[in-house]
């Protein structure tokens, strides 16, 4: 297969290192090695079956292996884009996300036609298909979707430029020994596994791709390779823990929650090989590319707040913080976080979810986050929280009313908020709920749900423990695994309001943490007792 008139700048760059380098390798796979002219030749394999079908985005569906990248490299050797797709979600919303994108192609190592009713159906020829893709192939690399749960999802166009800028931007800011073997770990539908993917392939580097940056705990392979990683707060901490930091790596990119002077410290002193550690973090619409960069030095000066900033705006980019009238605020003063960007996907802002979201200043479009922070006199972006409802845990963009419309769909519910607790530093989705009291008549139905789940829960009374085992088995089955609450707060009176009868979340977190201060006790008391008993046996 000859390719011709490839427009696409990072496909360019990799066909350059497979061309002149063939035998360089690209992937590293548990044990396996793929150079870079094996890859090409596997893209172009996938090209000859996916041309015959008509114009649109394809999907790659099964594990994170080479096969998923070169699915990626084939789409856009057709000039189509392709459609981030974690297999880890849930199939249905995978299902609903293959529906809603028009996928004309899906490229799977297990035949899955069926479960997905894929067929003509999945083709349409609307209005909204051509302003997406009819005549903007060659500009938009690949289509993403909000991570919220499976009845919510939300398409977002990822534009060719703007991810070109984000990998001229990371060769900049990163050096060559840095991006020598990136870990690729990310789920696909964040930028940030964008960033592992394309930036070391479109360099002439290498990444190591795995399914789950915990592989490093369980798997026996050679990570001596790796030299960057990207992750979050709460699983460097996991990483640290379990003495699984990959012993060469040089660099730490965290991102997806708040990084503190400690996690900073513990990462540093994990292994001599560690120079840098960069607290980085992209806002949440996906027609842009901006990434904001922190050096972390050992010898920062903390003395703003105990979070580590963000930094400043990369090249070209501005940043503002603006009150709810769309004032600029000065220095040190709280409120949202808005960012220009030139690299704005301007053929799709006619699309009204960009719309919702922009505002003008200076005759410049400003895209607003929903989120809070400030600038500080040095010019750092500090990050404090979201306006709305959505929260970031472990990477992780999570709206917590999606949690709550799936729980007041359970039996006993009244009323429900999700809200976010704090333990040493580590974020946790918490479930408030207030119940009908239970009836006797209900003790059967807890008795046969039961049988199938017997987790522990922080609430000792057993009729509420029951139920919540209950609410887990259910809700496991709709949402996927990072929207489950780990806590739950249950009552048979109504939650917590304050003056104008609204549910008072500050309310609620307290009344959660003496609720698992309390319990803590109890297991402590429990144990004292157990251990005065056998003592006094012997």
């Amino acid at each position: 297969m000859i390719l011709n008139n490839i427009e696409n700048p990072i496909l360019k760059d990799i066909l350059y290192w497979a061309d002149n380098y063939p035998n360089k390798i690209a992937i590293y796979y548990g044990k396996e090695t793929i150079t870079y002219k094996e890859l090409i030749e596997i893209a172009k394999n996938f090209c000859v079956k996916m041309k015959e079908s008509k114009m649109g985005p394809t999907a790659f569906y099964g594990d994170r292996d080479p096969d998923m990248i070169a699915t990626y490299l084939a789409s856009w050797m057709l000039g189509r884009p392709f459609i981030a797709l974690d297999i880890q979600y849930p199939f249905e919303r995978n299902k609903l996300i293959l529906q809603e994108s028009f996928t004309t192609h899906i490229v799977s190592n297990e035949d899955i036609s069926e479960k997905i009713s894929f067929s003509k159906s999945l083709y349409r020829e609307d209005l909204e298909f051509s302003c997406l893709y009819k005549n903007k192939e060659s500009k938009i690399a690949y289509l993403s979707y909000s991570l919220n749960s499976i009845s919510n999802s939300k398409i977002h166009t990822n534009s060719i430029d703007g991810l070109y800028e984000l990998i001229k931007w990371a060769r900049k800011n990163y050096s060559d020994a840095e991006l020598d073997c990136v870990l690729a770990s990310t789920t696909v539908n964040s930028d940030l596994s964008m960033f592992e993917i394309f930036v070391p392939l479109s360099s002439g580097k290498s990444i190591f791709l795995i399914h789950s940056i915990f592989n490093l705990i369980d798997y026996n392979f050679d990570f001596s390779k790796i030299s960057l990683i990207n992750t979050c707060p709460s699983y460097i901490e996991k990483l640290l823990e379990e003495y699984a930091m990959p012993e060469n790596v040089m660099t730490v990119n965290v991102a997806g929650g708040n990084l503190t002077e400690e996690v900073v410290e513990d990462i540093y002193d994990s292994s001599s090989s560690i120079k840098k550690v960069y607290n980085i973090w992209g806002y949440e619409n996906k027609n842009f590319s901006t990434r904001y960069l922190c050096p972390i030095e050992e010898e920062y000066p903390f003395e703003y707040s105990e979070l580590i900033p963000l930094g400043k705006g990369i090249e070209k980019t501005k940043i503002y913080i603006l009150d709810e009238n769309n004032n600029k605020l000065s220095n040190n003063k709280e409120g949202e976080i808005c960012v220009y960007d030139p690299n704005i996907n301007n053929d799709l802002s006619d699309l009204s979810s960009f719309i919702e979201k922009t505002i003008e200043i200076d005759n410049e479009k400003i895209y607003k986050t929903g989120n809070i922070g400030s600038i500080d006199n040095n010019g750092n972006l500090h990050f404090k929280n979201r306006l709305d409802s959505k929260i970031k845990i472990k990477g992780y963009l999570i709206d917590t009313e999606e949690i709550e419309a799936q729980i007041l769909r359970l039996d006993n519910v009244i009323e429900a908020i999700v809200i976010k607790i704090e333990i040493e530093g580590i974020t946790k989705l918490a479930a408030c709920i207030n119940i009908f009291r239970i009836k006797k008549s209900k003790k059967r139905i807890l008795k046969e749900s039961l049988k199938k789940n017997t987790s522990a829960d922080y609430n000792a009374d057993s009729k509420i423990k029951k139920l919540v085992r209950i609410f887990k088995d259910k809700l496991s089955k709709i949402l996927p695994h990072y929207m489950l609450p780990e806590i739950w707060h249950i009552s048979e009176i109504k939650l917590a309001r304050n003056t104008n009868n609204e549910i008072c979340k500050e309310t609620l977190e307290k009344e959660v943490l003496l609720q698992i201060q309390q319990n803590e006790e109890k297991l402590l008391e429990e144990f004292f007792e157990k251990f005065e008993e056998v003592f006094l046996q012997n």
